[in-house]
């Protein structure tokens, strides 16, 4: 049984479209907790860089009030603060919830495809399958 081989662009087309077909909430929370993975170092840094400006813009006033009363009347350095322990807060669990996603997405991909597979041997109407060694092996192997 003579098979040719399909490229490369269209094995990545059916492989892509069979994970959509079969994990498409899975992958939509996999981008989103990669966005969020990939923009919290620059978050970061933006609420450090506002933090470091707020605090030497402060230090050039000379005060003698207390640091702790000197933080809680600027808001911007007090919410740059909160957002940057919050933001190291949320962004230590993203790996192990990105890993559960993932391997979530990884048995819903395999199921479906063994789904498939089994679909086309139940409704397979030639014997032919099961006495060519060939075949066999891809329905064992599958």
């Amino acid at each position: 049984m003579p098979t040719s081989k399909p490229s490369l662009f269209q094995t990545f087309r059916r492989s892509l479209l069979l994970v959509i077909q079969s994990a498409s909430t899975e992958l939509r929370t996999l981008i989103f907790l990669t966005l969020i993975s990939g923009s919290s170092p620059a978050i970061s840094l933006f609420l450090n860089k506002i933090i470091i400006d707020q605090i030497s813009h402060l230090l050039g006033k000379f005060t003698t009030v207390s640091s702790l009363a000197l933080i809680l009347q600027e808001p911007l350095l007090l919410g740059s603060i909160g957002g940057l322990i919050l933001l190291n807060l949320l962004t230590e669990p993203i790996n192990g919830i990105t890993n559960f996603v993932f391997s979530s997405l990884r048995d819903r991909v395999q199921g479906f495809a063994q789904g498939i597979v089994l679909n086309k041997v139940a409704n397979f109407t030639d014997i032919a399958l099961f006495e060519t060694p060939e075949l066999l092996n891809l329905v064992q192997l599958a």
